[in-house]
């Protein structure tokens, strides 16, 4: 079969109105991108910040295998998981409107998907077939006439109806009506199931589940937000809850910049639903502020170094910072953040964790900053499996990466913590001081946590898929007496007791 070069455009709103980002080509060799004359004259941010500040005007991405696409264009698709809830809906929408894309090489239906969904999803970049189509979209959702409603499922009924779509025990007429309320969906990284939407507030602040058609932010939708919102899997039970509780406990730091959150327990068709919102930060009253994950910048500027969200080190990402300039307060709170993560049993800081904001207003390294907290789940606590139960998603400290991404908790712990702060230019002092502060801000946390998991009805936690409780609280008091010995002048350098490293006792 003879090769057909596919074409495709970007866009974004992130001025306030849709302008043409660039035009790309999809060849027999490579994905090449030229940016189009008036994005590069107009100063908009681009596919990647560093692109942006070297001022290319064509890129050329070399065919690898399945990795035709840089991570900026792959953030726009549903992770490759087969069962994944958002590619199944993409991939059943694509096939109800005449564009299968079984057969096809895994490029290629990277490609065709990116094409159909790639747009209005996290961050600003939009992608279409061609110019029309942009064109035509822009008009309808965002023209002088009110977006086109669709009819279909709402509020309660809604999620009600995805989380059956996650278990796959949807009936086919509602499997219908979700499909046509949604519509064509962009991806979203991670494997909890997830869905951007606009939320309505009720007129205390609080979130009972409702969703609005309104433009979030806009005339008319004051009490309307943009908003992230996660079902809870049966396979996870409690994991929403936990990761409440550890925005919360970032909240009481003071320290962090952190989006609001609502928590929904409630049920549906008298089955137990839990729900997870967290407001958008690349939204601005309904404009999207460019956003680039620390794994995509340094892709960028090495991509045959970083090939997935776990190369690199801690100490890595804080060198990037102090090369790009960063303001101090932004490396400290990063570092911050890195030891609130050990404190709370996340493991899961991986560098798809971390993530740059853009303000396109602003101009030079002033336009960049760390974005707000997002994914503190305390991983740990689902020890068991998937190899939940790790220490740290990228090695820190020096020594065998190993050290600091396996389950055990080094002896020096607090020593390496300490060479951290000293590779991202923090004094002793004032690394020693936030390590104290923030282990004594999460003193009530693992009693909270707890309590939490062991609240959850022994139905919704059979043993197969129970958290493993007594094995999250050893390796929690663990890590806090490591860090505890290292502050008060007694770090031990000896591993720790087997029985907490292994534990894997189920409640």
């Amino acid at each position: 079969m003879s090769w057909k070069d596919r074409f495709a455009v970007a866009w974004t709103r992130a001025s306030g109105a849709p302008e043409k980002l660039a035009d790309m080509v999809l060849t027999e060799t490579e994905l090449r991108v030229t940016f189009s004359d008036p994005a590069r004259r107009s100063g908009i941010p681009g596919l990647s910040m560093l692109h942006d500040m070297s001022g290319d005007s064509i890129l050329v991405y070399p065919r690898n295998g399945s990795r035709v696409l840089p991570p900026q264009l792959r953030a726009l698709l549903p992770p490759d998981a087969a069962l994944n809830p958002q590619r199944r809906m993409l991939l059943d929408l694509m096939l109800a409107s005449g564009r299968s894309i079984t057969g096809l090489p895994t490029e290629l239906q990277q490609w065709e998907m990116l094409v159909f969904a790639g747009r209005n999803a996290v961050g600003h970049i939009d992608v279409f077939e061609n110019d029309r189509d942009a064109q035509d979209y822009y008009t309808r959702n965002y023209g002088s006439v009110q977006p086109e409603g669709r009819s279909g499922l709402k509020d309660l009924k809604l999620w009600g109806a995805f989380r059956k779509y996650v278990s796959q025990s949807l009936p086919t007429v509602e499997e219908d009506q979700l499909k046509a309320t949604l519509g064509p969906t962009p991806g979203v990284a991670g494997f909890v199931p997830k869905m951007l939407c606009t939320i309505e507030l009720e007129s205390d602040g609080s979130w009972k589940g409702k969703t609005s058609g309104k433009p979030a932010g806009e005339e008319g939708g004051q009490d309307t937000v943009s908003a992230l919102v996660k079902i809870e899997q049966n396979s996870y039970p409690g994991l929403l809850q936990l990761e409440s509780l550890a925005y919360e406990y970032h909240r009481k730091a003071g320290i962090f910049d952190v989006p609001r959150t609502w928590l929904l327990e409630t049920t549906v068709n008298n089955e137990p639903l839990i729900a997870l919102a967290s407001e958008r930060f690349d939204r601005n009253q309904g404009v999207p502020l460019p956003l680039e994950s620390m794994y995509s910048i340094l892709h960028t500027g090495s991509p045959t170094k970083y090939l997935c969200n776990t190369d690199g080190s801690i100490e890595k990402i804080g060198e990037v910072l102090n090369k790009l300039r960063f303001p101090y307060g932004e490396v400290e709170r990063f570092y911050a953040q890195f030891v609130m993560s050990l404190l709370t049993g996340n493991g899961d800081l991986h560098t798809d964790n971390i993530a740059i904001l853009t303000d396109p207003n602003k101009h030079g390294m002033n336009r960049y900053r760390l974005s707000p907290l997002f994914d503190p789940a305390p991983m740990r606590a689902y020890r068991g499996r998937h190899s939940h139960n790790v220490l740290s998603a990228l090695p820190f400290g020096g020594g065998e990466p190993t050290d600091t991404t396996g389950s055990a908790t080094p002896g020096d712990l607090f020593d390496r913590m300490m060479s951290v702060a000293k590779a991202m230019g923090i004094k002793h002092t004032r690394a020693k001081g936030l390590a104290k502060q923030l282990h004594q801000v999460t003193e009530p946390y693992l009693q909270e946590a707890i309590e939490l998991l062991r609240s959850i009805p022994k139905d919704r936690r059979p043993n197969n898929l129970a958290p493993d409780i007594d094995g999250f609280e050893a390796t929690i008091q663990e890590v806090r007496s490591a860090i505890a010995r290292g502050w008060s002048g007694h770090a031990s350098k000896s591993p720790p007791t087997p029985s907490l490293m292994f534990s894997n006792k189920q409640n």
